[in-house]
């Protein structure tokens, strides 16, 4: 799942994370927003009847380890000022590509 800078142009609140979610046979990737101190960061969450649904599947942010406050986070809203958030630049997992190229 791609995941990009996102910069506030209001609050000039930055934070890394995806958009949308990516859904798998047995949990699925998202960028989730907590409730308590307002932080973006990505989880992966087992679904009902996975094969990882015995094990406890209680999100707890990792920022504050704050729990049941945490909900799937739009990328289109800041979490502090409520204004649009605009993503900056490439994906900040790819591997980068030189421009140039060494001759041996």
């Amino acid at each position: 799942m791609p995941r990009y800078q996102f910069k506030c142009g209001s609050c000039k609140y930055e934070c890394i994370g995806s958009i949308g979610v990516e859904q798998g046979i047995h949990s699925f990737k998202a960028s989730m927003l907590c409730g308590e101190c307002k932080e973006i960061n990505n989880y992966t969450v087992s679904r009902k009847g996975g094969i990882d649904d015995k094990i406890e599947n209680e999100s707890i942010c990792k920022s504050c380890g704050a729990y049941k406050h945490l909900k799937i986070w739009d990328g289109l809203t800041c979490p502090k000022c409520t204004n649009p958030i605009r993503a900056i630049g490439y994906d900040v997992d790819a591997t980068k590509s030189s421009r140039f190229k060494w001759r041996v």
